[in-house]
């Protein structure tokens, strides 16, 4: 009985097709997930860089020149580095990008800590710093967030601090 036509038709494996089409569908997708993992910094720089902590430091020296001083912030960065209460180079953004070194602007002078709320502006790093993707930003509440080039302008615009054009 060679050729049994009642037979039943061989097995064909599903489980077998299934698997090597799950791991063809798999490859593309952790080549892509570990291209952006690699990425990500440059994508969205992560938020413990020197750079946020320098900003972090100069928002606590601001905060107690403030203390010191009735309230009021000081006209500069410089000036908070003459009262000691900054090291002279932390007002220097922590950056190899080309045309370096960058200063933070700083647009806390004219205000106190009774004028400014949670979200005005004190500080931040030229976009050029970081090769034009966007800014470390310091607010008054002292936190210290990242925004993105296109949206820093409309962010000091807001009303938040008036100052210069980023860079």
């Amino acid at each position: 009985m060679p050729d049994d036509p009642t037979a039943a038709p061989p097995r064909r494996r599903p489980l077998l097709w299934g698997l090597v089409a799950l791991g063809i569908l798999a490859l593309p997708a952790a080549i892509i997930l570990a291209v952006l993992t690699a990425y990500q910094h440059v994508i969205r720089p992560t938020e413990d860089t020197p750079s946020t902590r320098r900003l972090h430091e100069i928002g606590q020296a601001l905060h107690r020149y403030a203390q010191d001083h009735g309230g009021r912030y000081p006209g500069s960065l410089a000036a908070l580095a003459a009262d000691q209460a900054l090291p002279p180079d932390l007002p220097t953004v922590p950056t190899t990008a080309p045309g370096g070194p960058f200063e933070y602007a700083y647009l806390g002078g004219p205000q106190s800590e009774q004028t400014t709320t949670n979200g005005t502006v004190l500080a931040y790093e030229p976009p050029a710093a970081n090769g034009g993707r966007g800014s470390h930003v310091l607010y008054a509440d002292g936190t210290e967030t990242w925004v993105a080039a296109a949206d820093l302008q409309a962010e000091l615009d807001r009303g938040r601090a008036p100052g210069p054009p980023p860079e």
